[in-house]
């Protein structure tokens, strides 16, 4: 086994310190993840993957369907998310 210099301890102990505070952070309970900025940005993250197959298929849809798409958010009151809205600015882009 390799000894670690100092410096090399120094960035095992680092690493070591940061996996344990996101392996507690990921074991809570999601509804505390709102309490602050990295919880929210792991429940952003979580409902951009779950939107995924939604948002290519809204990418890669023609303008009609974009057009469909926003008035039914719209009815809803549904928030998208953000890829959905760059997804649907590329639509804006191009010609019906």
């Amino acid at each position: 086994m390799r000894r670690l210099t100092f410096f090399g301890h120094f960035l095992r102990r680092l690493f070591d310190t940061q996996a344990a505070v996101i392996g507690r952070m990921l074991s809570r309970r999601p509804s505390s993840y709102a309490e602050d900025a990295l919880g929210q940005e792991i429940l952003r993250l979580r409902r951009e993957k779950e939107n995924l197959l939604d948002t290519i298929w809204l990418a890669t849809s023609p303008h009609q369907i974009r057009q469909l798409w926003q008035k039914v958010v719209e009815l809803l009151g549904d928030e998208q998310t953000i890829l959905q809205k760059e997804a649907l600015a590329i639509g804006a882009t191009e010609s019906p």
